[in-house]
């Protein structure tokens, strides 16, 4: 007898991502905020390092998508995913440090965080577009 699929549990692997991924959004939210205001106060109200982390961020994001995109396609995902968390963890680390010298190194803040986006955001959608069904996908997509 088949079961309701509204009634029907996650696959472990599933659950994995799903936490994975709320425990990611969590992260880039408080980074987001708090980078942001962070940036604002230290800078005497001047938006140009904020604007500037947030440029070199998503360049070098774009780029490191094109260079891991044939990595990602052919090898281990996993791998990359999990590089890409020790370089955020090592961004957030960064962040802790330096304080108010975070200006001095806006431009390595920013290529690390593009880094980490690169080699967490694309290899994480491509596994979980892999091992998630589309039956399942529905029932946490919103």
């Amino acid at each position: 007898m088949k079961q309701n699929t509204k009634d029907a549990k996650l696959k472990s692997g599933s659950q994995i991502l799903i936490l994975d991924q709320a425990i990611a959004k969590i992260i880039v939210l408080f980074l987001d905020t708090f980078l942001a205001a962070y940036f604002y106060k230290i800078s005497e109200q001047n938006i140009y390092y904020l604007s500037l982390y947030n440029i070199v961020g998503w360049i070098t994001a774009t780029i490191g998508a094109y260079v891991f995109a044939d990595y990602i396609k052919r090898k281990n995902k996993v791998n990359l995913y999990r590089f890409g968390t020790l370089v955020k963890c090592f961004f957030i680390f960064m962040i802790i440090v330096l304080q108010e010298k975070i200006i001095d190194y806006v431009y390595v803040i920013g290529i690390m965080f593009g880094i980490a986006t690169a080699t967490t955001g694309f290899p994480f959608n491509m596994i979980e577009s892999e091992q998630v069904s589309n039956e399942e996908r529905s029932k946490y997509n919103i």
